[in-house]
């Protein structure tokens, strides 16, 4: 039977308890956590901000940087003696860092109580560089990520960068992925007998895997540490330079394993400890080479190779 007594119980337990079968709780109790809750939410923001105008920048530390220099990382922080510790962020210092330095992947931030701030910079190791529509690019070899732009190559040479000449198609932005957005042509239904590599598919990311993976092949070889630079952008004319002046014909992805061992093997017995130019070519599968004087070149094969670790 519904009473205003049997009311006002089930109000008090809703109210002050959350509800049925739990214990309620006075009112002069709610009051209380409220206002022990609201006090030291207070007493933190205080002193956080006591603690970010007292706590001072003393001195500024570089570590971790092979690419650059060390003074000119911390001038370019702009953290400077005096600041507040709490002044500053990771993720805007970084921004800022890897816009004036390409090399720089990531930085970390240690703050120390005595006022001391050290960054500590992770550099970018395994590079690309191409040209591309006229503009040269820096690429990270990890994710394809395109990590800086210029008008000649030369200082991504002087990185030990690997040339990778992309297709036409390629889509390179700075602070992007490459990708492929297009194909060259209107696909068309290939027949059964058609090998796969020569197969055309409406998808520009599958049409065009084979860039990166006979990339992948080649330095995966004992050849990968010889590498120059490799031209890609005609999937039936792939080649790659080494030392900075054998020329290595692959032709298309067709047995492209077979043709690597074979690659190796002439270059073992061929190649000796010349220095003229030469032509090894696998892309038949039999194999060539015969050195030539007057061999072209091209003007990224002048780059300077750099032994990776």
């Amino acid at each position: 039977m519904f009473t205003s007594r049997s009311f006002a119980k089930k109000f008090s337990d809703q109210t002050f308890a959350g509800g049925r079968g739990h214990t309620p709780l006075w009112p002069w109790k709610a009051c209380f956590y409220t206002v022990l809750g609201l006090s030291i939410a207070v007493v933190l923001t205080v002193a956080i901000l006591i603690v970010g105008h007292l706590w001072k920048v003393s001195d500024v530390k570089v570590e971790g940087v092979v690419q650059y220099d060390r003074e000119e990382i911390a001038s370019a922080s702009d953290i400077q003696p005096g600041d507040g510790m709490m002044s500053f962020d990771r993720r805007g210092l970084e921004t800022r860092l890897k816009q004036a330095y390409p090399l720089i992947r990531s930085v970390k931030i240690n703050r120390s109580l005595k006022g001391g701030v050290t960054l500590t910079v992770t550099e970018e190791t395994d590079l690309y560089y191409t040209c591309h529509h006229s503009n040269y690019y820096l690429i990270s070899a990890d994710d394809l990520s395109v990590l800086g732009i210029a008008s000649f190559g030369d200082d991504y040479q002087s990185y030990g960068a690997v040339y990778l000449g992309f297709p036409e198609e390629a889509r390179i932005r700075v602070g992007e992925r490459i990708v492929y957005d297009y194909l060259p042509y209107e696909p068309v239904s290939a027949p059964e007998e058609q090998a796969t590599y020569e197969v055309e598919t409406d998808e520009a990311k599958k049409e065009y895997a084979y860039v990166m993976e006979f990339a992948h092949a080649v330095e995966a070889s004992s050849m990968g540490k010889r590498i120059t630079g490799m031209e890609l952008a005609d999937r039936y004319g792939l080649y790659v330079i080494l030392d900075g002046r054998i020329k290595v014909c692959f032709g298309s992805m067709k047995e492209l394993d077979r043709k690597i061992e074979l690659a190796t093997e002439i270059l073992t017995r061929e190649a000796g400890d010349s220095t003229v130019p030469a032509v090894l070519d696998v892309s038949s599968g039999k194999g060539t080479y015969r050195e030539d004087i007057d061999l072209i070149l091209p003007e990224w094969a002048d780059s300077v190779v750099i032994p990776k670790e």
